[in-house]
């Protein structure tokens, strides 16, 4: 099953005349909205067997994960102390020229990448909003994305950046997310009533949370460890609907 995972982009050059762009498709050491870690050495396999300079390169720079939206390439892939780093050159096709436009203009601000997980740690002491966190420790990569947004905690989402509460803006930022799949247009009959009927359980969630969170109401202290329990089992059905679905 393939898992996508967005960063800011963090453009190191770009080259318009040669259609060139470097930068980084993956962060290390950063706990995302969808309680994963990328471990440095997750990629160092998949670029072995799917990289640029492997037997059978596989891997493609894409728009949003799309397969006939193909921009091209990566020349270079690899790691570094950051995260997985890559140089590729854009065809200049009409998607090309104007995915450069969009990079040019800052209106692309996000990368993603397209992955199997194959070997992964789950991190008992972090519990997230989807349960405890989820190191991940071997990647299969299928592609660098340039998106349009994607789950990570660096990246701003609508919404997060006015609430205090660190678990109703993780909650909130994974709604979002959600909403984003439910626009996209792809979707079987099946997969929008799932997803939208679990978008609809977190809607109610966040609103009895931002409730609990007005002045003169109050959580006792007793109750607590259950609502944090709830909250880490609804994370872990909400992952896994939105990740068999491609989000």
């Amino acid at each position: 099953m393939i898992e996508y995972k967005s960063i800011p982009v963090e453009i190191k050059d770009l080259d318009i005349k040669q259609g060139v762009v470097t930068g980084y498709f993956a962060a290390f050491g950063n706990w995302d909205d969808g309680g994963d870690m990328i471990e440095k050495g997750a990629f160092k396999k998949t670029i072995q067997e799917r990289g640029p300079d492997s037997a059978q390169p596989r891997v493609k720079f894409l728009m949003n994960h799309n397969p006939d939206m193909i921009l091209g390439v990566p020349q270079v892939l690899k790691e570094d102390k950051a995260g997985l780093y890559f140089e590729s050159r854009i065809v200049p096709t009409a998607l090309g020229l104007d995915t450069l436009k969009l990079y040019e203009a800052g209106v692309i601000t996000e990368h993603s990448i397209g992955y199997d997980a194959i070997t992964v740690k789950y991190d008992e002491s972090l519990m997230t909003a989807w349960g405890p966190g989820r190191v991940l420790k071997e990647l299969r990569l299928w592609d660098g994305s340039a998106v349009t947004w994607g789950m990570n905690s660096q990246t701003p989402t609508l919404g997060v950046k006015v609430l205090t509460d660190p678990v109703t803006a993780r909650l909130s930022a994974q709604l979002a997310a959600m909403d984003a799949i439910l626009h996209k247009g792809t979707l079987t009959d099946e997969a929008f009533t799932e997803i939208e009927t679990a978008a609809l359980a977190l809607q109610d969630t966040i609103n009895a949370l931002r409730k609990a969170q007005e002045p003169g109401n109050t959580t006792p202290n007793d109750a607590e460890p259950q609502k944090q329990a709830a909250l880490a089992a609804l994370g872990r059905e909400l992952r896994d609907t939105i990740k068999s679905f491609g989000g």
